[in-house]
């Protein structure tokens, strides 16, 4: 009985968290042309973890849960205007889905054509918006940052 306590106890003891990278915090500033980027989700990218966050009026932001200590891609986004409402009738919505298209894109109001088809824009430039794309990268110190500060420009 004795020899099953201690496998059961040797079993406990090995299954803790020492596997577990430890996380650490992160947050910093967005700036787009020198201006507070209020409103943009920002992510940082590995090959094995994702943290996010968002920006607040001043464009300061802190990741909600913390990242291990390494290496990342940065990816900030920041979508303007509404998708455009789908007020279908109930015959309408019978319809396939070209044809709802078709009445959608029918809607859409005078002198804005495709535009206003189109819905949300991203207005974070593909060099920062992209994960293929970006230029931005952190490396994350053990014991994380306060000073992940990120300068965009809009051109």
């Amino acid at each position: 009985m004795k020899l099953v306590y201690i496998f059961f106890l040797a079993f406990v003891v090995g299954c803790g968290d020492s596997g577990k990278a430890k996380v650490f915090d992160v947050s910093g500033m967005v700036t787009m042309d020198a201006k507070p980027l209020a409103g943009a989700e920002i992510k940082l990218i590995s090959d094995k973890v994702t943290g996010f966050g968002r920006t607040g009026a001043e464009g300061k932001f802190q990741l909600v849960q913390g990242v291990p200590a390494g290496t990342y891609k940065v990816v900030i986004s920041k979508v303007e205007g509404k998708p455009a409402e789908k007020k279908l009738t109930p015959a309408e919505e019978a319809l396939d889905d070209g044809q709802k298209a078709a009445i959608e894109f029918s809607r859409t109001p005078s002198g804005q054509g495709a535009a206003a088809a189109q819905g949300p824009k991203e207005i974070v430039p593909a060099d920062f918006s992209n994960l293929q794309q970006t230029k931005l990268s952190i490396d994350v110190p053990s014991g994380g940052t306060t000073t992940a500060d990120f300068k965009l420009t809009s051109q």
